[in-house]
């Protein structure tokens, strides 16, 4: 298929629209490629003039020194307020909808400061807002950190068990839950505090989960001597002073007899 000529014509219809002289056959419009690049030129450069200049509202000339803006002064005035709140909502939508997919995709996400409420804050890891009072202060500068209180407290205890002991989170709850839970020693379970990670300071091995009194009273007073520890369970077992008095002696007080008169 053959391609057809761009123009056709007669040199003796019209002069070319730019330099005025003679087309040459075969040219409706310009006599040259240079004179069709200028005429495409300012053809488009009118465009642009007259996109500029009228009102994309009313289509009605724009005042002298609005150039840039889409409206002229009158529609401003009428629907400057509506456009800009319909344009508001929008954003507001559009930055919800990819609010939603971060949260649907398990990604933390983050608000700018305009969009949280007075006098909270946005916490980066537990994805709430908080009050402001719930969040501790930087060092430098004096502003709220990222995370809230127990959040930060939390975060700086995972960091210390991975970096003191070479613990993930996921291999700490495996062994909590091994204990269900309980300190391995004493069988009570953490109030205030998380159960500490206990390890051999001779050879490094991770031993269990104490609670802070088995673990820093306990073993800490005993230098982790199992002979130590045994004498102690025998002792408990077994007074020493039953052996040197013959009967048992009791503090003033707390003998069976007073107990029962009492």
């Amino acid at each position: 298929m053959k391609r057809r000529p761009r123009d056709i014509g007669t040199a003796a219809d019209k002069p070319c629209k730019v330099c005025g002289k003679t087309r040459p056959k075969g040219r409706t419009t310009y006599c040259s490629d240079e004179c069709s690049s200028l005429g495409l030129a300012e053809q488009h450069r009118a465009r642009q003039e007259r996109r500029m200049q009228a009102c994309q509202r009313c289509g009605g000339q724009k005042e002298f020194g609005t150039r840039g803006s889409r409206f002229c002064t009158e529609c401003r005035r009428l629907h400057g307020d509506t456009v800009q709140q319909l344009e508001q909502e929008r954003s507001r939508r559009r930055q919800q909808r990819v609010l939603e997919g971060k949260l649907a995709d398990g990604k933390r996400i983050k608000y700018r400061s305009k969009d949280v409420p007075d006098g909270q804050k946005w916490c980066a890891r537990c994805q709430e807002f908080r009050p402001v009072t719930s969040f501790p202060l930087r060092k430098e500068g004096g502003k709220p950190a990222a995370y809230c209180k127990p959040c930060q407290r939390f975060y700086n205890t995972e960091r210390r068990i991975k970096l003191v002991f070479g613990l993930t989170w996921d291999e700490y709850e495996l062994l909590l839950a091994c204990q269900d839970g309980k300190c391995a020693i004493c069988g009570g379970r953490p109030r205030r505090h998380m159960l500490a990670v206990d390890h051999d300071h001779k050879t490094g091995e991770i031993r269990g989960l104490l609670c802070s009194r088995c673990n820093h009273k306990l073993l800490g007073s005993a230098n982790d001597d199992p002979a130590r520890l045994r004498r102690a369970a025998d002792y408990l077992e077994e007074f020493a002073a039953r052996e040197v008095f013959g009967d048992p002696k009791y503090v003033p007080g707390t003998a069976p007899s007073d107990r029962e008169v009492a």
